[in-house]
């Protein structure tokens, strides 16, 4: 979270690609996976995650809306 929220700092979102940060992008799809699929994940995530990455402007899909 904290390098999430230092990404967000330097760059102004969190939309983290792979070729700007491999490791902080594969978080970023792993908090997504444990949220839609909490029962085959084996990433823990809670509400109080969920709501720090909210809060940060997190975007639970991928998908960009026009």
């Amino acid at each position: 979270m904290d390098d999430l929220r230092a990404y967000k700092e330097k760059n102004g979102h969190v939309n983290v690609k792979q070729k700007e940060d491999k490791s902080l992008n594969k978080f970023c799809i792993h908090m997504r996976y444990a949220r839609n699929h909490p029962e085959k994940s084996t990433t823990f995530i809670n509400e109080e995650r969920i709501a720090a990455l909210d809060a940060l402007g997190f975007r639970w899909s991928t998908y960009t809306e026009t």
